[in-house]
């Protein structure tokens, strides 16, 4: 946090974005330096446009991270280890639950199996990443999303027992009202 603070205030930008910047690049397990360019600029327009431009932001990211070569382009690593990236992501984002959203919709599955190791890791102790799923949950209602998040909720977990059973019970409440409306026809 505080090479974080260092490098913002050396370079005149808004700290807590760049905070919030880190902590969504390793909810989503890293991206490549298109689609964070396109993230930061949207998070950018949302709150923070009287601070520094998206290319500052993008390169110092660039900085701070670690990232990886690929063919088109690099890409931008979470923070490692694990444990450390999911505390930083607690620490940063666990009031940030609209933000959390956006960057599940804007990343999708890499944001969701992070959610799922925080609410595993966390939720028996603190109860926002397990609000978290709950909103993802309510969005979900077509029995393949469903089947697709049950899937990915880890077996035995203490913390996501309630989550796992209410997947479950949505997911078969929305395959036999698919079902129904199939037959009916």
């Amino acid at each position: 946090a505080e090479r974080i603070r260092n490098r913002a205030h050396a370079k005149n930008l808004h700290e807590s974005f760049l905070w919030e910047l880190v902590a969504c690049i390793t909810l989503a397990q890293g991206a490549d330096r298109e689609k964070i360019t396109l993230w930061v600029d949207k998070e950018h327009a949302r709150s923070y446009t009287s601070s520094g431009c998206v290319r500052d932001y993008v390169d110092l990211l660039y900085e701070l991270l670690p990232y990886s070569p690929e063919a088109d382009g690099e890409r931008l690593l979470a923070l490692r280890p694990d444990v450390i990236g999911e505390a930083y992501i607690w620490h940063v984002l666990r009031k940030q639950k609209p933000l959390v959203l956006r960057c599940l919709n804007e990343f999708g599955t890499p944001v969701l199996e992070t959610l799922l190791r925080l609410a595993h890791d966390f939720g028996g102790v603190y109860t926002e990443p397990l609000h978290w799923l709950d909103a993802v949950l309510e969005a979900k209602n077509h029995p393949r999303e469903l089947a697709a998040l049950a899937a990915l909720i880890p077996s035995p977990s203490m913390p996501l027992r309630a989550f796992k059973l209410a997947t479950a019970e949505k997911h078969l409440k929305t395959w036999k009202e698919e079902n129904s409306t199939i037959e009916a026809d």
